[in-house]
């Protein structure tokens, strides 16, 4: 299934995924007193050009699914233009790259309480570059979501 989500990109998927996370979400929220209508999922964004190819951003289609369940998703990171691409890199290449690659977008609207969410995490080199962008901006990232490991 994450081989049509990823590779045929098959939007469709996100309903089924987000129907699989969202009681997943509820547990880390109950876990960590968090009520679930006090935090925002905040997705991790693609590489512009993707985008600009034509591509979908499916992290985004998984947050914008995980609305039916009554988590608002929030765009405040973005991705700077050109950088490489985290799975053409050696382990600790990708640590590097990622904390260069994202920034904040959206000074002023960021959540107080967030769950950071991505499709696939291998190093977590990804989600620990958002996260820190996400806490100097004075949120508290209660969880990390994904749909699959590598």
């Amino acid at each position: 299934m994450m081989h049509h989500y990823k590779t045929r990109e098959r939007r469709s998927l996100a309903t089924y995924f987000a129907f699989k996370l969202a009681p997943l979400i509820q547990s880390v929220c109950a876990d960590t007193g968090t009520n679930p209508c006090e935090v925002a999922i905040v997705p991790v964004p693609p590489r512009p050009e993707k985008l600009r190819s034509g591509k979908c951003d499916l992290v985004a289609a998984l947050a914008t699914a995980l609305g039916v369940w009554g988590y608002q998703s929030v765009h405040v990171l973005a991705r700077r233009s050109n950088s490489v691409q985290q799975k053409t890199l050696a382990r600790n290449d990708r640590f590097k790259n990622a904390s260069q690659a994202y920034y904040l977008a959206s000074v002023g609207a960021v959540p107080k309480r967030v769950i950071l969410l991505d499709d696939v995490v291998t190093t977590g080199a990804t989600l620990r570059a958002c996260a820190e962008i996400l806490k100097q901006a004075g949120a508290e990232v209660v969880a990390a979501a994904v749909i699959a490991a590598d």
